[in-house]
């Protein structure tokens, strides 16, 4: 279900930008420094036998090439080509574009793909309605629907770990204040049980899924 960025809380927007590229505002589609840092994290992860690594290298603009392109192929040329793209995109397509996109084109668990129909699924309501801790809960999920998914006990135990890294590394760049940030740590998430969850997929019509094919070669 597509949403508009203009109905995305700038919350959500924010949670996104400070857990999956916090350059996004001023690379130009890749992001050298994000490449390296990933390259040092995972290199810490495997001495220190799995620890966590916070985001990988690929920015919000590589990301949304790889949802449009559906290439997850390991391999340098693939990931060359990914370069190239991203930074193609980014010189036909505005920021707040390539986030409405990424927003809409990502996958969210439980057969949902886009911000909208995960919010109506997990919380029971539009995505305009959310609040900070449940914009920075939703932003997480994408790293790994099956792991942080709230509809299982251990899911919604890593998603409720995952906000809170989200909401201090918002914190942390300025996107929202200590007295927010103290108020979104105690919110009490309130999920919708799954099987009273609004029903979001369907079976769409002929001229939707020609939509979507259509949409998917123009930005190919």
């Amino acid at each position: 279900e597509w949403v508009d960025d203009k109905d995305v809380p700038q919350y959500l927007k924010d949670a996104i930008i400070a857990i999956e590229d916090e350059r996004f505002d001023s690379h130009p589609g890749i992001d050298i420094q994000g490449i390296f840092q990933a390259g040092i994290g995972f290199l810490k992860s495997i001495i220190s036998d799995g620890g966590v690594q916070v985001r990988g290298g690929s920015t919000i603009t590589q990301q949304v090439v790889k949802n449009i392109t559906g290439n997850t192929r390991r391999s340098l040329q693939r990931k060359v080509q990914e370069w190239y793209a991203a930074i193609e995109l980014e010189k036909k397509y505005e920021k707040w574009q390539i986030l409405e996109l990424y927003m809409n084109l990502g996958y969210w668990g439980n057969s949902c793909i886009g911000v909208q129909s995960a919010s109506k699924k997990y919380f029971g309501k539009p995505v305009s309605e959310l609040s900070l801790a449940q914009c920075a809960l939703l932003a997480g999920i994408t790293n790994n629907p099956g792991k942080y998914d709230p509809f299982t006990e251990k899911g919604r135990q890593n998603a409720k770990k995952r906000q809170e890294i989200i909401l201090g590394k918002m914190l942390e760049l300025g996107r929202i204040t200590k007295s927010q940030y103290d108020q979104a740590i105690k919110e009490d998430l309130k999920y919708v049980p799954k099987s009273q969850s609004q029903k979001v997929t369907s079976v769409q019509s002929y001229f939707v899924d020609q939509l979507i094919v259509d949409v998917r070669k123009a930005l190919m």
